[in-house]
């Protein structure tokens, strides 16, 4: 569970509505195996545990520092959000979960592990997000150039 100061920060962030899915994430954490060159020349490998932080409405970033136009996101199953436009143009790759994406024509389409998807309506009436399922959408954001 999470801790209290975490439970007051995701209260004050997110409202009392959001919390539940902010104690299930801090309990699922995001591996990352590390390949690194060690002092001894010879190359080591090191496991490191991710968390994720409160992002923008319910969803969660990982609190990975140096990911300059990279972006981890977790977002809970379940959540759903009505037309909106996407923050930039960017590669989406979901690494887990699946999301139902909607467009202005009725066109619904799933997406799972390994799909990689190009988003670019940063203007007009944008999509809609559903994440389908009983598992968390876990995607990685590459930001796009102009």
């Amino acid at each position: 569970m999470a801790s209290a100061g975490l439970r007051r920060a995701a209260l004050a962030i997110l409202g009392p509505a959001q919390l539940p899915a902010v104690e299930h994430l801090q309990e699922v954490g995001l591996k990352i195996a590390r390949l690194y060159p060690g002092f001894d020349g010879e190359s080591h490998f090191e496991d490191i545990e991710v968390d994720f932080i409160p992002g923008p409405g319910i969803e969660h970033h990982a609190a990975i520092q140096g990911l300059d136009g990279v972006r981890i996101r977790r977002t809970p199953a379940g959540a759903v959000w009505d037309f909106h436009r996407a923050d930039s143009r960017k590669y989406m790759i979901i690494l887990g979960g699946q999301v139902e994406i909607g467009v202005g024509d009725g066109t619904k389409r799933t997406f799972g592990a390994g799909d990689v998807l190009i988003v670019e309506d940063t203007t007009g009436q944008g999509h809609t997000t559903r994440v389908v399922g009983d598992e968390d959408r876990i995607c990685i954001d590459i930001k796009l150039g102009i």
